[in-house]
């Protein structure tokens, strides 16, 4: 231990040096008898402590303590004296001298020593700790001001009202004024709240009051000095302080833009959905009357020729002029089932009996061209469904058959039709290779999304599913159409 003693006769020294050895220190002591060679010590090697003698010639004690803490407020100062007075000792105390030790108890002095240095081991140790913390709260002020929001801490009144008790420097950019001003208002956010999401807002902030949990809320402010409307999120998490007092952390973001945005693209995908249905409702009319065109027209011109054909056959003599009219007539024949082929699948005649007969109608269909066994689950009852919503399912089933047919690899086709008092449900399911996940997200599944956004037009949902042995094709849809409500961002 490095010990610095103010002592001009040299008596001190060999008491302290016993005394400390005896208290089971090993003291380096270096004896100085004037202020300037203290000032000389003190610069030249670190000290543990100094003791000064009271009674020093040319430097008193209180002018030593003077040039210790002029150069070290950490140091121990301990004064070694005659017996002084009251008055004196406890002026000297308030200089900052750590402890006194009467020459006449020298036992006295390690324990004066001991106390001194945990003293001011403490003292540095807490000149430590505070230098932490504000170099933490610095940190932390410089996080807060580069956050891109503002952060409060948040009580509630007795009435329920809520206050903000501290906010971060972003009020100025969220809410065009200062911190302080925003403090002093008892009702800052609420406040500033529009009319149509205040109700949302009070209860949300009367079930965090109550119930002492998290506030979390977002909605719109209006910053009256700006005429701006703003979307806000809120979200804060309840601490308890330990006068046991509650008080509400967190942060308050800008989100307009993101929710502009938000309601841009829903906006823009009911439009496109509206814009499908109705695209989809214009084809399902073309195909109706291009099937009633090619049904009537060119099906009645085409029977006509093969009257005509038939009693020219009747008069005709020559064999080979036979020949002919019987080859054109078979050609004419040929010409009219495809005319009636082209005209059921642009819209099929069996819509009209119901979409259970249309359907069984379309799987014979498939099971014989395609020699796949198709087996159609249903209940006993015709299902009731208008015109667009049988066309919906038809599709639906036309497309699942016809993917089926072209990538499935299948020899089986299993078909649910269940209907319920307020959704009717279609499930096509084959044992083929199954669907890639690939081919489910490829921009080009224009047949996958045509069915999705059918299902979507009338309320309802279609999916595409790889099953464990295969693959499902789900749609369902409400059997009648129900009003939508508006949002709050569609009001």
């Amino acid at each position: 231990m490095n010990i610095l003693l103010l002592e001009d006769t040299g008596c001190l020294t060999d008491l302290i040096n016993q005394e400390l050895q005896r208290g089971g220190f090993a003291p380096a002591l270096r004896r100085v008898e004037n202020g300037a060679a203290m000032a000389t010590a003190l610069k030249e090697q670190p000290w543990d402590i100094v003791l000064c003698d009271h009674l020093l010639p040319g430097l008193s004690a209180p002018e030593a303590l003077q040039l210790l803490r002029a150069h070290s407020a950490d140091i121990p100062f301990v004064v070694v004296s005659a017996p002084m007075g009251e008055q004196e000792a406890m002026a000297m105390m308030r200089a900052g001298m750590n402890d006194c030790v009467m020459k006449d108890q020298p036992s006295q002095l390690v324990p004066a020593i001991q106390r001194s240095l945990s003293v001011a081991q403490q003292r540095a140790k807490a000149r430590q700790d505070q230098f932490a913390l504000e170099e933490s709260l610095a940190s932390f002020k410089a996080a807060v001001s580069n956050m891109p929001g503002m952060v409060f801490e948040m009580e509630f009144a007795p009435d329920g009202t809520s206050f903000l008790a501290t906010v971060s420097e972003g009020a100025r950019d969220l809410f065009h004024t200062t911190p302080e001003s925003l403090m002093q208002d008892r009702d800052a956010i609420g406040s500033r709240v529009v009319p149509e999401d205040l109700t949302l807002f009070a209860q949300s902030r009367n079930a965090a009051f109550m119930m002492q949990i998290d506030w979390n809320w977002t909605g719109r402010i209006r910053i009256a000095e700006m005429d701006e409307v703003k979307w806000i999120d809120l979200r804060s998490k309840v601490r308890r302080r330990a006068d046991t007092s509650t008080c509400w952390d967190g942060i308050v973001l800008n989100i307009t833009r993101s929710r502009v945005a938000d309601i841009k693209a829903r906006r823009a995908h009911e439009e496109l959905a509206r814009l499908t249905k109705h695209v989809d409702t214009v084809e399902q009319q073309q195909r109706s009357h291009i099937a009633r065109e090619i049904h009537d027209e060119l099906g009645g011109t085409l029977t006509a020729i093969k009257i005509m054909l038939n009693r020219l056959s009747a008069e005709l003599t020559g064999t080979k002029a036979l020949q002919l009219v019987q080859t054109t007539g078979g050609l004419v024949d040929s010409t009219i089932d495809t005319t009636r082929r082209i005209a059921t699948s642009l819209r099929p005649a069996m819509l009209d009996l119901g979409i259970l007969a249309a359907i069984e109608w379309h799987a014979a269909e498939f099971e014989k061209r395609m020699e796949i066994k198709c087996q159609i689950m249903s209940g006993p009852e015709e299902i009731e469904l208008d015109r667009k919503r049988s066309s919906v399912v038809f599709r639906t089933f036309q497309e699942a058959l016809t993917n089926v047919a072209k990538h499935a690899q299948a020899t089986r086709v299993e078909v649910e039709l269940d209907a319920q008092e307020d959704y009717v449900t279609l499930q096509v399911h084959d044992n083929g290779c199954g669907i890639g996940s690939g081919d489910l997200d490829k921009p080009q599944s224009f047949g996958i999304l045509g069915m999705q956004e059918r299902a979507r037009s009338l309320g309802g949902q279609a999916s595409v599913e790889r099953t464990r042995n295969g693959t499902t094709v789900m749609l369902r849809i409400p059997r009648i159409s129900s009003p939508q409500p508006l949002s709050q961002e569609q009001a």
